[in-house]
């Protein structure tokens, strides 16, 4: 079906003159063309049917010359054209979040770009179309802190029942989570920091093969993390157990720290240095 002209001519007469220049004039290069083009098909009927608003097109499509002025002409390439329309295909759905519309302008620059096509894979399109803006800020911590590991720590209770009668005595060893993994992240460089639960997070870039939850792995880099959670959150642990346990024969118990770290992937470092400016 071929475009509307009076849809297109809308959409242009929102966007600057050097985006147009960049991505929708006949002046424009090869990938830049190839770009504009596939934007004005694919955007075209939902801006019409006010399914994405103009001005959010406008955004994402600044962000996307602007991305793209960032690589020079010599390393542009379009030898991906069927990832980059992947690519913007997935990013109607999430076109309303400044966040997630950063996310894919840069996804699409490294796609036009020859130093970095090679580490683009068509899951990655997949993956952030499914992620939210708090999603993406997650992923953001490793970056943002230099690092492809986060502490984490929770709290477990282990308890010795021993229940006694007539004719013989029993003893019952149990376990009990007490917290859930609390992500321990550094809040500056006197070693204060920021708790947080992003289960969520953990459970959805898990299931991709982004990150991996190594309950046992004690850095020692990271011991003050794992103190400053057991100053934070062990009085909180001793209320919750005894709020919980049984009366009678529950005889021992000890709460314990179980440290660990959240790290990413190798495929996760990758999608990283895809996804975030």
């Amino acid at each position: 079906m071929p475009m509307d002209p009076n849809s297109v001519e809308a959409i242009l007469n929102a966007l600057p003159n050097s985006t147009q220049e960049l991505l929708f004039n006949p002046s424009a290069d090869a990938v830049g063309k190839g770009i504009g083009g596939i934007m004005l098909w694919l955007f075209q009927k939902p801006i019409r049917l006010g399914i994405i608003k103009k001005k959010e097109f406008t955004d994402f499509a600044n962000k996307c010359a602007k991305d793209l002025q960032e690589t020079p002409v010599e390393k542009r390439t379009d030898s991906k054209k069927g990832l980059m329309i992947k690519t913007l295909e997935s990013a109607q759905y999430a076109i309303d979040s400044e966040t997630l519309q950063n996310c894919f302008a840069y996804l699409l620059g490294q796609t036009a770009n020859k130093d970095t096509v090679r580490e683009v894979l068509p899951v990655f399109s997949t993956i952030l179309s499914n992620m939210t803006t708090e999603d993406a800020l997650f992923l953001k911590k490793f970056s943002e802190q230099g690092t492809i590991t986060l502490p984490v720590a929770k709290f477990e209770a282990h308890v010795t029942h021993i229940s006694s009668s007539e004719d013989e005595s029993q003893e019952k060893n149990t376990s009990r989570q007490l917290t859930r993994e609390t992500l321990i992240e550094k809040k500056n460089k006197k070693n204060e920091f920021i708790l947080s639960n992003p289960n969520k997070q953990f459970s959805f870039f898990q299931s991709f093969g982004i990150l991996e939850l190594l309950e046992t792995e004690y850095l020692v880099a990271d011991a003050p993390a794992y103190e400053y959670y057991e100053k934070t959150t062990g009085p909180k642990a001793q209320e919750i157990f005894e709020k919980t346990i049984r009366d009678g024969d529950a005889v021992m118990y000890s709460i314990r720290l179980v440290a660990g770290n959240v790290k990413l992937t190798e495929l996760g470092v990758s999608f990283i240095n895809c996804i975030i400016p």
